[in-house]
């Protein structure tokens, strides 16, 4: 029985490959760009002044800032605001000067119909999903989709508001559209639960058929994340310091070791402790036969034909997804938003403030 309230993601999608703590950093779908400067939650709107500030400065020396994220201004289950909701996304968006990302247009609609856009066009349409407790307001599942398609399945950022059992946050998504229907989808600078809840929401509505009933559907979102990661599986890392241990890995969501004996594969469910105290010892054979052999229970493992994975026939497979690399491609709407935040000359105070 897994112990969910031990699993700590922060071993999953934070760990880099190259940590001692083990994991291969498999599931990291972080890929950094240069920013440096961030907008993180604030609780009254002089601290969001002196950051929007802060940002632009960065923007005008550096040429670039980190994604950023704040509590909602009021609920994102109004659909009112809409030129405010817009604003504090695009003084919260990542900015880089080389290498970037697409930020998903505010203006992506068939038609292009004039409106209040920064093309004076009509504004892209924002739906309400909820459900297992939360609230997310986003682009539509459809034009998020569509737009993936038009730049060729490149990592895109969209902009969210959302509730969650922790509270609001405002910011952005990172996401990738995988095989299969799968999507990989990252909380980009939010407080770690915040992550957690929306960017598992905001899967869950994009690889979901129905998208205005998946969250309707999902009874425990942490733990479909869980188990998400789970079927991801290991990657062994040699252990050059054993003669019959030639390699180890861990899955923390899943609380299993995988251990190759001499040419045979062995997984047992255990903590990580245990799992750190075979990897990193001078001698890893002592310690699986102290701690592991005849003493844990074993899982039965397969192994994945592409990725090479190994996993627990029990939670099935799912191969990790992991969001590409930012281009160099010049990103027109990107660059409207840069100079609508440099260039804007109201009040920083007044660009989080709610409009009609």
């Amino acid at each position: 029985m897994v112990n969910k309230s031990s699993w700590r993601e922060q071993d999953v999608v934070r760990r880099p490959a190259e940590s001692p703590a083990g994991g291969g950093g498999q599931f990291l779908t972080h890929l950094r760009s240069e920013p440096e400067v961030s907008l993180t939650a604030v609780s009254n709107p002089g601290d969001v002044a002196v950051q929007l500030r802060a940002r632009r400065r960065a923007l005008r020396e550096a040429g670039y800032v980190r994604a950023g994220s704040g509590p909602a201004d009021g609920t994102p289950r109004r659909t009112d605001g809409i030129n405010r909701w817009w604003q504090s996304h695009f003084n919260r968006a990542e900015f880089a000067p080389k290498a970037s990302y697409h930020q998903m247009p505010d203006d992506y609609t068939p038609a292009m119909t004039n409106g209040r856009a920064l093309t004076e066009h009509r504004r892209t349409h924002r739906m309400l999903y909820r459900g297992a407790g939360v609230a997310v307001r986003m682009p539509s599942v459809t034009s998020i989709k569509r737009y993936a398609e038009e730049i060729n399945g490149q990592t895109f950022d969209v902009p969210v508001e959302a509730e969650y059992p922790g509270g609001t946050v405002s910011g952005y998504v990172r996401v990738t559209k995988g095989v299969g229907g799968e999507w990989s989808v990252s909380g980009l600078e939010m407080p770690p639960a915040a992550a957690s809840y929306v960017s598992e929401a905001v899967s869950a509505t994009l690889e979901d058929r129905r998208p205005s009933r998946a969250l309707g559907q999902v009874e425990d979102l942490l733990e479909r994340r869980r188990q998400r990661f789970a079927a991801g599986g290991v990657k062994l890392v040699e252990t050059p310091q054993s003669d019959w241990i030639r390699g180890v890995g861990y899955n923390d969501a899943a609380q299993q070791i995988v251990i190759s004996l001499n040419g045979r594969v062995y997984g047992y469910t255990v903590g990580r402790e245990e799992y750190e105290q075979v990897r990193f010892s001078t001698s890893p054979g002592a310690v699986y036969n102290r701690l592991i052999k005849y003493k844990r229970d074993r899982v039965a493992l397969g192994r994945h034909d592409v990725c090479g994975r190994y996993y627990d026939e029990a939670n099935g497979h799912r191969c990790p997804s992991a969001h590409k690399k930012p281009t160099t491609t010049v990103k027109l709407h990107n660059v409207r938003v840069r100079k609508e935040v440099i260039g804007r000359t109201a009040s920083p105070a007044l660009a989080l403030t709610r409009t009609a």
